[in-house]
């Protein structure tokens, strides 16, 4: 999963309003595919990973994926649609989705279909990496940060002191 944080925070900066998003394939040990969101409105990384491995994934493969995959109300669209066809039948999930109308839908779809799900994997780093977006998505609000030089007894001095 550490592997899978690692390759969504190349996307910082350049995926908003979109989450950062980060997916490494993982067969007989070894990491053979990685991909994450890389711009606003592109295809999930599950999709991608799976194009640019160019083949199916071999023997006991398993996907670690710091987001749970989207999922829409057919629920085999976008990154469940990717993971189902591509046959593995191991995943690994950081953090659900934010969004309420989404939250476990795509993690929900897997399971029905017999692919092996686990959840929560680091969590805390997963839900760390979009906090930004969480905290948009969750409080409908900025998250504002300030920052000010004070006296150590808690005066703001002027600028000639």
């Amino acid at each position: 999963m550490k592997a899978a944080l690692g390759e969504a925070r190349k996307g910082w900066g350049r995926t908003h309003p979109q989450p950062m998003i980060g997916a490494v394939l993982v067969e007989n040990g070894e990491i053979v595919a990685r991909e994450h969101v890389s711009q606003s409105g592109s295809r999930g990384p599950e999709s991608r990973l799976f194009e640019s491995l160019g083949r199916k994934p071999v023997g006991d493969a398993s996907l670690f994926l710091t987001l749970e995959p989207g999922s829409s109300s057919n629920r085999l669209d976008s990154g469940v649609r990717a993971i189902v066809d591509s046959g593995v039948r191991n995943v690994f999930i950081g953090a659900c989705d934010p969004v309420a109308e989404h939250e476990n839908k795509g993690t929900d779809a897997l399971k029905e279909l017999g692919i092996q799900v686990e959840r929560r994997i680091l969590i805390d780093d997963c839900e760390d990496l979009n906090l930004i977006f969480n905290h948009w998505v969750k409080k409908r609000a900025p998250m504002l940060a300030a920052k000010s030089a004070t006296t150590l007894d808690g005066k703001i001095a002027c600028r000639t002191g």
